[in-house]
């Protein structure tokens, strides 16, 4: 009405069309609205109009959008201000727009969903306010890594069952194959994407396979993973095993999420979850390569959580304890320790899924955690006992019968890795 009051040549039905308004939304006008509020006026639009333009959230140039809007208004007052400039009457129209005071219920919304994200990370909350499963993942697009076998095959089974469409990643067909089969004997859906992980160009060549025949990826879970049981003075001739550690663990994750991430943004939506090691928390000794490349993961994570939460992605890091998996064979060892069966580990992904927490550990992991910000000098002394009591199992320091403090220490300090 402003606008036909100073320009009476304006057509004021054409000009308050929905699809004009569509694209005065999209172009960004009234920006003190929320983001969710704009993105539910444009679905609201979209079907109204007939959806033949497709609300994408973002577009880069706001000026194609004021052309576009003023397609129908006289050649002065389109042609105002020239091709890059924002027309003075548009502009007139934003201010006012953007002075429209917000809308009781969808601060009510918004608000209670920012209580809810906040009461997720304190701890027990979770469980209260969570959403179920299947309300986390149904149609949703989940890629799990080293989803052959393990862990990822556990998570990636609960998941697909509770309703996530399953994108499985690792090198053997044969084996992807087979998990998807099981996935769809349980209702499922999965499908298959075999890549070496450790070749980034064959991550940037897999990446843009899944983006061409899904479109996004809303839920990364970077599980895949090189584990490598030495004392450093084992190592000193052989610095390949860090390369190759940190090229698995650290580089390989960090693609996927370089290539995976941009989307993410974009949708405003997603969640990353990095299988980390309860190592991590407890310095466990023997596992130089392996915890180092754990914790690059675990501070790039840091990092760029504060970066990209306001544009709705999440980053969950699970200090996952000792788990009965092929990568643990080679240690016989391990033959008697207690360990998580990789069921109970995939439900630790899903429940990772369910909860998105900040970070999830079992209770020893967190007091081994807080107990080195504390007392670090303690921590190491606690720790140099495992390591004078569990032997290395090679040629140096053989495996023997446990004693009785080597058992009770295993046994209090169930699912550490010594």
């Amino acid at each position: 009405e402003r606008l036909a009051q100073t320009h009476p040549r304006l057509d004021p039905e054409r000009l308050g069309r929905q699809r004009d308004l569509a694209d005065l939304l999209r172009s960004g006008v009234g920006g003190s609205l929320f983001r969710s509020q704009r993105h539910r006026l444009l679905e609201q639009l979209g079907s109204v109009t007939g959806g033949d333009r497709q609300l994408e959230s973002g577009e880069e140039d706001a000026c194609d959008h004021d052309e576009h809007m003023f397609a129908y208004a006289p050649d002065e007052i389109r042609d105002q201000g020239g091709k890059h400039c924002v027309p003075q009457p548009l502009a007139l129209l934003r201010s006012h727009l953007a002075m429209a005071p917000p809308n009781p219920f969808d601060l009510a919304t918004d608000g209670i969903r920012t209580l809810r994200a906040f009461g997720q990370r304190i701890p027990g909350a979770g469980d209260v306010l969570a959403r179920s499963l299947e309300d986390a993942v149904r149609g949703r697009n989940v890629m799990i890594t080293g989803a052959s076998s393990g862990i990822g095959r556990a998570a990636a089974l609960e998941i697909g069952q509770a309703g996530g469409t399953m994108l499985l990643v690792a090198r053997r067909r044969d084996q992807l194959e087979e998990v998807a089969h099981q996935i769809e004997a349980l209702g499922g859906t999965g499908y298959v994407h075999t890549c070496d992980l450790s070749d980034p160009d064959d991550i940037d060549r897999m990446c843009s396979e899944v983006l061409e025949r899904h479109g996004s990826v809303d839920i990364l879970v970077n599980n895949a993973g090189k584990s490598i049981r030495r004392s450093v003075d084992r190592a000193y001739d052989r610095f390949h095993d860090y390369q190759r550690t940190m090229q698995l663990n650290y580089f390989a994750p960090v693609k996927l999420i370089l290539d995976l991430l941009p989307t993410m943004r974009e949708r405003g939506s997603g969640h990353i979850i990095n299988i980390s090691t309860i190592g991590l928390q407890m310095n466990t000794p023997r596992f130089s390569a392996y915890v180092a490349s754990k914790a690059a993961l675990d501070a790039f994570s840091r990092s760029i959580g504060p970066e990209v939460i306001n544009d709705g992605v999440h980053i969950t890091t699970v200090y996952m304890p000792l788990v009965r998996t092929p990568m643990i064979a080679p240690t016989k060892i391990y033959d008697r320790f207690p360990t998580l069966s990789p069921e109970d580990a995939g439900h630790m992904i899903a429940e990772a899924i369910r909860k998105r927490p900040k970070r999830m550990g079992t209770t020893l992991g967190n007091i081994g955690q807080l107990t080195y910000a504390i007392a670090p000098g303690a921590q190491d002394l606690l720790v140099n006992r495992a390591y004078q009591l569990i032997p290395e199992g090679d040629k140096k320091q053989p495996d023997h019968e446990p004693s009785a403090e080597e058992r009770a220490f295993v046994r209090a300090t169930r699912g550490v890795h010594w």
